[in-house]
């Protein structure tokens, strides 16, 4: 990955605005709120997993739904899965362990 430590983040109102993003700019990691204003995380998450180039996309989900939202997620294909809260540390060294950095 090319992430050195400094982070460049893309915001996307809904699914296919974030899909819009990954389709014009190179992204390292996807960072989904599982309940989305245009459906939820899980059905993003498909169509990341569906699309060859980004298959294997580093995703993590944060949610307060809880166990059920958990399934959901990873079934989907998610990579990890964190409840909110989210201490900023933690998310910040997860973020680092599916890129492949240290902190």
């Amino acid at each position: 990955s090319a992430w050195g430590g400094a982070l460049e983040l893309h915001g996307a109102g809904d699914i296919e605005q974030a899909l819009e993003i990954l389709r014009q700019t190179p992204i390292d990691l996807a960072l989904v709120d599982y309940f989305l204003a245009s459906g939820v995380g899980a059905d993003l998450i498909r169509s990341i997993r569906g699309e060859p180039r980004w298959a294997h996309l580093p995703t993590l989900v944060i949610s307060v739904g809880g166990d059920g939202v958990r399934s959901q997620a990873l079934a989907a294909g998610a990579d990890l899965y964190l409840d909110k809260p989210v201490l900023l540390k933690h998310l910040l060294n997860t973020l680092h362990a599916l890129v492949g950095t240290t902190p």
